[in-house]
């Protein structure tokens, strides 16, 4: 019995040694700044044979309401991202995002600056921290295949970082 007991618990040490060690989170406000979208519209009258298609560049701004993301940089040279419930009312249904957990890779890490990027199915993002500055930029890069719609955003925020 104390055998079998002793194997578990050297498994235990064993599976818990090869997960990431967290060494410093960063608790970020909510997220602002430049947005661009380039792609086809649908103009008036869709759906008679005076509607068609044309592609337009847009410029506006992108946000995330009530969403204050967490990064936490790992020693594995990996970054676990909480990005918040994006279940926001108003949102259209295809950008509702509940929370979940995600996985970025470090790409450049000094006491000045924490890159990482993440690779999606449609989308890049670039996460940057700065943590003698206490701020975060987080770039986005993406397209929708239905539609042929490019998006592209630069957002900010300050951030609060703890060991």
């Amino acid at each position: 019995m104390i055998g079998r007991i002793l194997q578990v618990l050297v498994c235990l040490f064993i599976v818990e040694d090869a997960w990431a060690k967290p060494l410093f989170t960063a608790t970020c406000e909510e997220p602002h700044g430049p947005r661009i979208d380039y792609g086809e519209e649908l103009l008036p009258n869709a759906g008679t044979a005076a509607s068609s298609l044309k592609r337009e560049l847009k410029h506006g701004d992108d946000s995330f309401s009530g969403v204050r993301p967490v990064f936490i940089v790992n020693d594995d040279k990996s970054m676990t991202i909480l990005w918040g419930d994006t279940q926001a009312p108003g949102l259209p249904e295809d950008l509702r995002r509940p929370q979940r957990a995600e996985l970025a890779s470090i790409l450049h890490q000094s006491e000045e600056q924490i890159t990482a990027v993440q690779v999606g199915e449609s989308s890049v993002w670039l996460y940057s921290l700065y943590p003698r500055l206490g701020y975060g930029l987080y770039t986005r890069n993406s397209h929708h295949v239905i539609g042929h719609h490019l998006v592209g955003s630069m957002m900010h925020s300050k951030c609060k970082f703890s060991p």
